[in-house]
């Protein structure tokens, strides 16, 4: 097996040769590469982020306590609905992030480059 790709090795260890929990980063890793950011508040029929592709991007939400209810949280979903803090339900698919519930709720999202399955 050949073994090529990009690598950064931590300080003091040779990047030929440093097992991966020496490497800062090594392309053959997975990681989630942020393709857009969005801010904004949830209205009341619920809120759509374009991405612009033709696949099913992952994602994370942050939600924010602005409507007085006293919750904020996260979550990390594809395009399985799921339920989050002040009820607030978000979706991926082909075309675009869906954020429902939670309305008045400021919101950052951040969309990645990567596939779901």
């Amino acid at each position: 097996m050949t073994d090529y790709g990009f690598k950064v090795s931590k300080a003091g260890h040779d990047v030929k040769a440093a097992a991966d929990e020496n490497l800062i980063y090594s392309s053959k890793f997975w990681s989630l590469a942020v393709l857009a950011h969005a801010t904004g508040t949830i209205g009341g029929g619920g809120t759509g982020i374009s991405h612009g592709l033709s696949y099913t991007p992952a994602f994370l939400l942050f939600v924010y306590d602005t409507d007085g209810q006293g919750e904020s949280g996260y979550m990390l979903a594809n395009n399985v609905g799921i339920q989050g803090v002040d009820n607030v339900v978000a979706y991926s698919d082909n075309s675009e992030i869906r954020i429902t519930g939670g309305v008045g709720n400021s919101y950052s999202l951040f969309i990645f480059n990567n596939k779901v399955n």
